[in-house]
């Protein structure tokens, strides 16, 4: 089964209970958690991570402040899954992004694009199975002036939803 199949199973289910698929006699085990998607759809997941507004506040062309992402991406990594830097930086911008990830110790699978994507598409989009982006509909927000003029990424939300996601746990329900 492919991820996009895995996708329509959830969003026609009312109801998802993979638990079964945990190898742990007494439940969930969140170290585990990567397992239940594997065994769902046989990869890990790749991650299209937006910049600004996503991994530090907006300060372009500068660099943001932290707003909580380092741990979720580190955990993220941790867990076997692939992050790609999805950003409209570019030139010494991207490069001073980039260099945010490599000081705080979490590893790019991509710049821009899944570095093999060329093999089956000419699409510049970059192929991801989750977008995470402060402009994308339904991320999770906040805004507090005191830290940045423009909302930003809540990551516990996201750490939140992503675990959801891991677990095989339904995150919403489509009404038709």
């Amino acid at each position: 089964m492919r991820f996009r199949d895995g996708l329509s199973v959830i969003r026609d289910l009312t109801l998802i209970n993979l638990r079964g698929l945990v190898d742990s006699p007494v439940g969930f085990d969140p170290h585990k958690s990567v397992n239940i998607f594997r065994k769902l759809f046989g990869i890990a997941m790749q991650i299209a991570i937006d910049f600004d507004g996503t991994c530090v506040t907006h300060e372009y062309p500068g660099m943001g402040k932290d707003i909580g992402a380092v741990p979720v991406l580190q955990w993220l990594v941790e867990q076997g899954h692939k992050l790609i830097l999805f950003t409209m930086r570019s030139g010494a911008t991207l490069e001073d992004a980039i260099g945010w990830f490599k000081l705080n110790r979490i590893a790019l699978y991509g710049i821009q694009t899944d570095p093999v994507q060329h093999s089956w598409t000419k699409s510049p989009k970059a192929y991801a199975h989750v977008y995470i982006d402060d402009a994308a509909l339904g991320c999770p927000l906040v805004y507090n002036p005191e830290v940045s003029s423009r909302p930003y990424v809540h990551w516990p939300s996201i750490r939140h939803m992503l675990t959801k996601l891991f677990e095989g746990k339904q995150l919403f329900v489509v009404h038709d």
